[in-house]
C-alpha cells in the first residue's frame, strides 16, 4: 500500500488590512518651538518679550476679534485663570482642551 503525502498550505498573510478609521484615536499636539506658534502666542499676549504672559483679559480680547464675546467667554471658561500662562503651560492646556472626548466638546459647543 502506498501512503499519500498531503501538503497543507497555510493561508497567505493579507497584504492590506481594512482599518476602521473611526476607531483610531487622534491626538492634537502643538509644536511649541515652531516660530509660527511663538509668533501667534506673542500676538495673543500683545507682547514682544522673550517670555510673554497670557492673561484672561488678553485671551478674551484675542478671541473677541474672531468670535462674539459670548462665545469667547465660553471658550475661556475651560482654562484655569488663577495665574497667567506662558507658552508651554498654555500649549499644554490647549492640547488637553482639543483632546477632550466628543461629549465634552459637545457640552462646550452647546
Amino acid at each position: 500500500m502506498e501512503k499519500a503525502v498531503v501538503e497543507v498550505q497555510k493561508p497567505k498573510p493579507k497584504k492590506f488590512q481594512y482599518v476602521d478609521k473611526s476607531k483610531l484615536v487622534k491626538t492634537f499636539l502643538i509644536e511649541r518651538q515652531a516660530p509660527e506658534t511663538v509668533d501667534l502666542f506673542k500676538r495673543m499676549c500683545k507682547e514682544k518679550k522673550k517670555q510673554p504672559r497670557l492673561t484672561k483679559g488678553k485671551f478674551l480680547a484675542y478671541l473677541s476679534r474672531r468670535y462674539k464675546s459670548h462665545v469667547a467667554k465660553i471658550i475661556a471658561q475651560f482654562f484655569d485663570w488663577r495665574d497667567h500662562y506662558e507658552l508651554d503651560s498654555f500649549s499644554e492646556e490647549l492640547e488637553q482642551l482639543m483632546n477632550f472626548k466628543k461629549e465634552k466638546l459637545m457640552q462646550m459647543a452647546f
